[in-house]
């Protein structure tokens, strides 16, 4: 992660918007699956000052408005992102910020192409946030 939050490795690559938000809900995933009271890897900073708050804040606006992405298109897939993607629901809850859950609520929950579909760490992240398992 770069000091702005994005990645930089990923913006060099043939699918850098893709790539960047896969790389922010795997580590939003993984935060969410570590995470305990005591350590809370949402709200944990690096010496250097970065962040998963970082990350989101870096790719939101592009997830919002894909119009504004500075960098190459992706090569393949380009028009059938973003979607629902996780980190944005986790981030909501994490920062307690609505934007994100707002943005998340409008996004396709529910995509048909297989890339996509296989690019999604977790598509139901919902059922993550459950305080006691269902039985």
């Amino acid at each position: 992660m770069a000091p702005d939050g994005s990645f930089p490795l990923e913006l060099k690559r043939t699918k850098p918007y893709g790539y960047s938000l896969f790389n922010l809900d795997a580590f939003f995933t993984t935060a969410k699956i570590l995470s305990t009271p005591r350590e809370n890897l949402f709200n944990f900073t690096t010496p250097e000052g970065l962040n998963l708050s970082k990350g989101a804040e870096f790719l939101f606006p592009f997830v919002a408005n894909k119009s504004k992405w500075p960098y190459p298109p992706d090569v393949m897939y380009f028009d059938e992102w973003p979607v629902r993607h996780p980190f944005l629901l986790f981030a909501g809850v994490a920062y307690n910020n609505k934007e994100y859950f707002q943005l998340w609520k409008k996004l396709d929950g529910y995509p048909s192409t297989p890339e996509v579909i296989r690019n999604l760490p977790i598509r139901n992240p919902l059922l993550w946030l459950l305080e006691k398992p269902v039985k």
